[in-house]
């Protein structure tokens, strides 16, 4: 059963809910992750995902993950998944750290997800 409940709680929180951090959290993922996994992530994501993490960075760094991005060719779905769960796992194990704060809900009801 332990893996039941570690498969719902993986669930629970996406790469997509990753919009929901504060711009310093955000940042703090972004340094943590190595260049090529967040261009295989970002390759596959929606283009408000994309440009909030871009918008985090600088504008040289910036400019130079939305090159790779657009002139990398397809890419692998599993690859993509790899590289999102990556960075989902590398987000969980900061928080559990306490280097960033991971919230859900409004302020009056926001959670701490792990």
């Amino acid at each position: 059963m332990p893996d039941s409940a570690a498969l719902v709680k993986q669930l629970m929180f996406t790469f997509d809910d990753l919009v929901e951090l504060d711009p310093m959290s955000l940042g703090v993922l972004i340094r943590s992750c190595d260049t090529d996994m967040l261009v295989y992530a970002l390759k596959g994501s929606k283009a408000p995902i994309r440009d909030m993490f871009i918008g985090q960075m600088s504008e040289r760094a910036g400019a130079i993950l939305r090159d790779s991005i657009e002139t990398m060719g397809p890419v692998l779905a599993r690859d993509v998944e790899q590289a999102k769960n990556n960075i989902l796992q590398k987000a969980k194990n900061l928080a559990e750290a306490g280097a960033i704060v991971i919230q859900r809900g409004d302020n009056a009801n926001s959670q701490v997800i792990y």
